[in-house]
């Protein structure tokens, strides 16, 4: 079995000129811990994840190595956190994009992709040769939930 044959189709993507701003909602309306990058030709250039955002939100103490428990720490409000992400609303998502993210190709052999997966990998992103272009993903939830179906349908097959 390949992975063209259990992969999304339309995985949840945005473009690598967008803005965190935009990236935050998408998360948020698609339930999404990371987003695809592409360029305008759909050539996929990397991931961004909520992790990467949520650096941002850190007081500077934290990168100063002080103590992260101190006084100030703990008078801190929500709104001195959202303060810290103001500066960064309107910065383009291609300053966090993480670059080295394992892809596969439509016809890469299920069992390579459960491998990569099972490292911790939440979703591996499905490209052609020879542009890069996505068009799919594959994620242990896909593979779970066919398998599944499958697994019911036999079971009252029986």
């Amino acid at each position: 079995m390949y992975c063209e044959s259990i992969m999304s189709a339309a995985p949840t993507s945005i473009h690598v000129d967008a803005k965190i701003r935009d990236a935050i909602h998408l998360m948020e309306e698609r339930h999404r811990l990371v987003l695809m990058v592409t360029d305008h030709t759909g050539h996929f250039i990397g991931e961004v994840s909520i992790y990467q955002f949520a650096k941002a939100l850190l007081p500077r103490a934290v990168f100063a190595q002080y103590d992260a428990n101190d006084e100030e720490a703990r008078r801190e409000t929500l709104d001195d956190v959202a303060e810290r992400l103001i500066p960064y609303l309107d910065r383009p998502i291609r300053d966090f994009i993480d670059h080295d993210v394992p892809v596969v190709r439509p016809k890469t052999p299920l069992t390579d992709a459960l491998l990569l997966l099972r490292g911790g990998t939440l979703r591996i992103p499905v490209v052609d040769d020879p542009n890069q272009t996505l068009v799919g993903a594959v994620s242990m939830l896909t593979i779970l939930r066919a398998v599944a179906e499958l697994a019911e349908a036999k079971e009252k097959g029986k």
